[in-house]
């Protein structure tokens, strides 16, 4: 591996953490999908910072959206509370009766 390719990798590992897809990273680095899943291919380790990375990104995006859900029902969307509850209180689920025809 060269200078200029682990520089790239480590921008990558960062680009990544942000737009959350390599076609999106590629694009933002001008780098080629094609040079990038070679480096995962040639070095294991990189594979696994990328899914690492992605997933810290992801992680990050969960907090994002519940942060908003959370906003919102401090600000009495009725919905977003309908919403909360259906889907984190038992009490509110829906639940579906099976029937036989």
């Amino acid at each position: 591996m060269t200078k200029i390719d682990k520089g790239y990798k480590e921008q990558f590992i960062k680009t990544i953490e942000e737009e959350l897809t390599i076609k999106s990273a590629c694009k933002r680095l001008n780098l080629s999908r094609q040079t990038v899943y070679r480096w995962i291919e040639d070095d294991a380790s990189f594979g696994l910072d990328i899914q690492s990375a992605i997933k810290n990104a992801v992680l990050d995006i969960n907090d994002e959206c519940e942060d908003r859900v959370l906003n919102k029902i401090r600000n009495d969307d009725s919905n977003m509370i309908k919403f909360w509850l259906r889907y984190r209180h038992p009490d509110y689920k829906q639940s579906y009766i099976v029937t036989k025809n």
